[in-house]
């Protein structure tokens, strides 16, 4: 359902390919031919037994979507590593996904959508905007930027300068 709404905002002129890591494959594709028609795109789901491409392989753009929800503890800082390596130069690695906001206590949908992924799929971890600064700063990306979207879902994009 996000998908639109998350390609609407990413920065996808002129970076030649997109790779999507994790959940909503069709949804990506869709809105991805019908926005940006010139654009790579592939796809890989490790929740569903997927691998990531080669590592010589690089994308304009990797997208993480739904992350959170399928990690267990310390698959997340895996991941990440492994989706930065996949980076062109020049770059941008997003994530969209329910992350916990700082300084405030979260809606009402992104407690209960959390509790929900954690009581069905039980390896969910919840991740502040601020902890996942700090994994993405860790991997060398200096611009990081959180943008909120509807149903209390954000998206991060990172960049390294």
């Amino acid at each position: 359902y996000a998908a639109p709404a998350v390609v609407d905002k990413l920065p996808l002129s002129g970076r030649g390919s997109l790779l999507l890591v994790g959940w909503g494959e069709q949804a990506y594709r869709d809105a991805i031919a019908q926005r940006h028609p010139e654009l790579e795109f592939d796809a890989r789901n490790p929740f569903l037994g997927a691998q990531l491409p080669e590592s010589g392989r690089t994308y304009g753009v990797v997208l993480l979507s739904g992350l959170l929800a399928s990690c267990a503890g310390g698959q997340v800082d895996e991941i990440l590593k492994a989706a930065a390596s996949r980076l062109a130069d020049g770059g941008v690695l997003a994530l969209h996904d329910n992350f916990l906001p700082a300084g405030c206590l979260p809606p009402p949908e992104v407690v209960l959508g959390a509790l929900g992924r954690r009581l069905d799929r039980g390896g969910c971890r919840n991740w502040s905007i601020g902890r996942l600064h700090d994994a993405l700063a860790a991997l060398g990306f200096n611009s990081i930027h959180s943008t909120p979207l509807p149903a209390g879902s954000r998206l991060v994009t990172a960049s390294r300068s």
